[in-house]
């Protein structure tokens, strides 16, 4: 529902933020990102040399932290987010730009993981206002091996800057990866539908098998395809989850590489059958 020139195709969601990242990074000022957070948003922001401030993310995404933030270039909202799966309101979002544009300050949004929710479902926020709004086909369409991404930006000189970087850094992406992902497109009703519905049962699945483990505090978020549960006592570093891999063949994203050793990152978006073998294990190993 947007201007198609607003669009500027990417290859996947990383090189989109990095377009966002270094085009915005000439303002000076930090950027403001979510803790926890997916781990590339601090390297993309290191390599680049930009100042950092994190903020904590609230069930609700954490507005009000960001809005505490002062003389930041762009702050950075993940909703539905990774890992904790928070979903921030679209309403929030908006009067959010608007705050942070009285600032002088970019909105940079990444919502690889819409238009999955669990509850009410969130439009998008493509077009807002002093919005960068990110996108892919990796999460919700599950289609990460076409590395294909967009990033979506309603202001024409910072979309010039953006589209001369990309220039610079891939010149183009590949018409052939470009034309499945229009094939896929036409068919995205079905493979959101198929997204939607292994992560529904596999959500179910997950909160009555925590419901009688006391030591696993679970919280799982309102949108997207991951969760984020902690052990309310004990740790699990990297080591102890790499064992557990070669153990029992299942593979999470351990809470280490979130900054935490309590927590783990469970995909709910894969297979109802395979879930419903690896779960269990490590529900066990968390207790």
């Amino acid at each position: 529902g947007v201007d198609p020139d607003w669009v500027v195709i990417a290859n996947g969601a990383s090189e989109a933020l990095w377009l966002a990242f270094a085009a915005l990074g000439a303002q000076g000022g930090a950027l403001v990102l979510p803790d926890p957070g997916y781990p590339e948003y601090l390297s993309m922001a290191g390599f680049l040399q930009c100042p950092v401030r994190t903020y904590p993310v609230t069930r609700d995404g954490g507005a009000e932290a960001i809005l505490a933030e002062a003389g930041a270039m762009a702050c950075l909202v993940n909703t539905p987010h990774n890992p904790t799966g928070a979903v921030m309101p679209h309403d929030t979002i908006a009067g959010l730009a608007c705050a942070l544009e009285q600032r002088g300050t970019a909105l940079i949004v990444d919502e690889v993981f819409h238009p999955i929710y669990a509850g009410a479902a969130q439009p998008s926020s493509a077009g807002l206002r002093n919005v960068i709004t990110i996108g892919d086909f990796s999460k919700a369409l599950s289609l990460p091996g076409l590395r294909t991404g967009w990033l979506i930006d309603a202001d024409a000189a910072r979309r010039e800057r953006i589209v001369g970087l990309r220039g610079a850094l891939a010149i183009s992406g590949s018409p052939i990866l470009e034309e499945v992902a229009i094939r896929a497109l036409a068919l995205r009703d079905t493979l959101l539908a198929g997204t939607a519905r292994n992560v529904a049962r596999n959500r179910e699945l997950l909160a009555q098998l925590v419901a009688d483990a006391p030591n696993i505090e679970h919280a799982i978020g309102e949108g997207g395809t991951v969760c984020f549960p902690a052990m309310r006592r004990g740790s699990l570093g990297l080591d102890d989850w790499a064992a557990f891999a070669r153990e029992e063949g299942v593979l999470v994203a351990p809470g280490a590489f979130f900054g935490t050793d309590r927590h783990v990152r469970i995909g709910l978006g894969g297979p109802v059958e395979e879930f419903a073998l690896a779960a269990p294990r490590v529900v066990a190993r968390l207790e």
